[in-house]
């Protein structure tokens, strides 16, 4: 079996965590967790969506993959959780550096100010055209 860990804190984005889900999900003999402190609902970042933890964090000490999604602004004040940090640092331990692959995910609110006007202004200029057939 691999574990599969998805963090599943309130205030979480749904899509940055149900998309992997949907990928993972269909590796052979995966054993999907949303883990938390406690089990149960928990709400996104809409405050309308609730998404289940399965799992607790002492349920699931030496997860495969750890999947830790994003979530505006709530993300910031996750990644002070003293408990959240230690089941990550202990998750990754058990590991070995030779099996840590970190990525780094940069959202589209977080990019650089340039990429984004660049964005805007093409989305405007393209609003401006007239349609053509």
């Amino acid at each position: 079996m691999t574990q599969i860990a998805f963090v599943t804190y309130p205030g979480v984005t749904a899509l940055d965590l149900v998309g992997p889900y949907e990928v993972l999900r269909h590796l052979p003999d995966a054993d999907i967790r949303f883990v938390w402190r406690e089990t149960g609902p928990i709400a996104t970042d809409s405050n309308v969506l609730l998404l289940g933890a399965t799992h607790t964090f002492g349920e699931t000490p030496n997860p495969d993959i750890v999947v830790v999604p994003g979530g505006t602004p709530t993300v910031a004040v996750q990644a002070r959780d003293q408990e959240l940090l230690e089941w990550l640092r202990a998750s990754i331990s058990h590991c070995g550096s030779s099996h840590v692959s970190p990525a780094r995910i940069v959202p589209r609110q977080y990019s650089s100010p340039s990429s984004t006007t660049r964005s805007r202004r093409s989305t405007r200029a393209a609003r401006s055209r007239p349609h053509r057939r």
